[in-house]
């Protein structure tokens, strides 16, 4: 009788504990140096270029990429092996419903998405975001790709918002590479 009530006891504060920590109480999933593991599995030097944005970027950024930017700098972390990148990454905050959505876009050297990782949730819905099914939607996209949420990124019912953010995310980090590190990229 008495292990039976303390084996119920246990399961009673497993489901409390597990409640209060679900997704949508919003969750960092990542730190930045583990996200960048991800990134660059097998590469042992990553650099980090800070990159600050002239206005006249800033706006032909925001036109390629169809969506306003925000910020006039942001650092890039650049994987290298044998003098050569392998990689671009961006941890990057949008905006969600009320709170900020951080999560990094990794771009190769062609220009395509290579990964997209949700670092940090901090909203009550649209969590689902961070599951592998929407994130893959975005692998092997360019700037040639609509990238947009209900035309060629599926939505995910109870997170419009959130899909429409890493969509619109997306899209101006794919534009940031272009001017910045893409092939006849302009002169500030």
């Amino acid at each position: 009788m008495i292990r039976s009530c303390c084996r119920e006891m246990i399961l009673l504060v497993a489901v409390v504990l597990f409640a209060s920590t679900t997704p949508a109480d919003g969750a960092v999933y990542f730190t930045k140096k583990q996200a960048l593991e991800i990134a660059f599995p097998e590469v042992k030097t990553i650099e980090m270029e800070k990159l600050s944005l002239t206005g006249k970027q800033r706006r032909r950024v925001a036109d390629r990429a169809g969506a306003p930017v925000r910020f006039t700098s942001i650092p890039a972390y650049i994987g290298v092996r044998d003098g050569h990148p392998v990689g671009y990454a961006f941890i990057h905050n949008v905006k969600g419903k009320s709170r900020p959505i951080t999560f990094m876009a990794v771009i190769t050297p062609a220009g395509k998405i290579d990964r997209v990782e949700v670092l940090a949730f901090r909203e009550s819905h649209g969590y689902e975001i961070r599951y592998p099914a929407f994130r893959k939607q975005f692998v092997g996209k360019g700037m040639e790709d609509p990238i947009r949420h209900r035309r060629d990124i599926l939505n995910i019912s109870g997170a419009t918002i959130s899909c429409r953010a890493i969509a619109d995310g997306v899209r101006i980090l794919l534009s940031l590479w272009h001017e910045i590190y893409g092939v006849g990229a302009e002169v500030p």
